[in-house]
């Protein structure tokens, strides 16, 4: 058990005290308390004890976990960066391959009239 969860308890049990403590006082010397109702006040703030150390363990554990999750938050963040960065290098490469190829294109068309027009010229001599 944490000393979170040690503290709370000791508090709750303060509390129990304190509250106990203020109703022995309302009461008449005569009257004693009723059996059945204590046991389930005392069930009722044994259960109350346990939610509470509960409640403190999972406020820890998403601590915990929201610290873990901010730092995984910035890494991915820093990769999607990276990663956009090469995407545009090469997105420009690519359009540059494609006006390459382009220019070799016509460059071939060229090079094939210049060939039919070879074979046009030769025939007729």
């Amino acid at each position: 058990m944490s000393s979170q969860q040690q503290m709370a308890e000791k508090k709750s049990k303060k509390r129990c005290a304190a509250a106990a403590a203020s109703t022995a006082v309302q009461t008449t010397p005569q009257a004693q308390p009723d059996p059945e109702v204590t046991a389930l006040l005392e069930t009722l703030m044994s259960r109350t004890e346990k939610v509470l150390v509960e409640t403190e363990s999972l406020r820890d554990y998403s601590t915990h976990n929201t610290g873990e999750l901010t730092r995984l938050l910035a890494e991915l963040s820093a990769e999607n960066r990276a990663l956009r960065e090469k995407y545009r290098a090469l997105a420009c490469e690519m359009q540059d391959a494609m006006e390459v190829m382009e220019g070799l294109r016509d460059t071939q068309y060229a090079q094939d009239s210049k060939t039919r027009q070879a074979r046009k010229l030769s025939r007729q001599f």
